[in-house]
């Protein structure tokens, strides 16, 4: 999608993808698939360069390694932050797992 690619996904692909610039796949069944490549391949050169340029726009926007390195380190500090506390069901976070106190 940095390259303007318009991606055509399934759900479990956990690929962020909107109706303005992409397909998300229901059943990524094999007819499926080739009905959603006659669709995108059916349109004018105007609708899929506008598709391109979203799709292009929302990675710009959201899939940096800027971006990557905020919410990892974000993760991380929240990690850090509740290690040792309990949660409302009364476990701790230790390390990679909630153990029952």
């Amino acid at each position: 999608m940095h390259a303007g690619l318009i991606p055509i996904v399934s759900y479990e692909a956990s690929v962020d993808v909107h109706d303005d610039f992409g397909v998300i796949l229901k059943e990524s069944s094999v007819e499926e698939i080739k009905n959603s490549l006659r669709m995108i391949a059916s349109l004018s050169p105007l609708e899929l360069k506008i598709m391109a340029r979203k799709a292009w726009e929302f990675v710009r926007a959201n899939h940096t390694r800027e971006k990557f390195t905020e919410s990892y380190r974000n993760t991380v500090e929240k990690i850090l932050t509740n290690q040792g506390k309990k949660d409302k069901h009364g476990r701790t976070w230790e390390t990679d797992k909630f153990f029952v106190t």
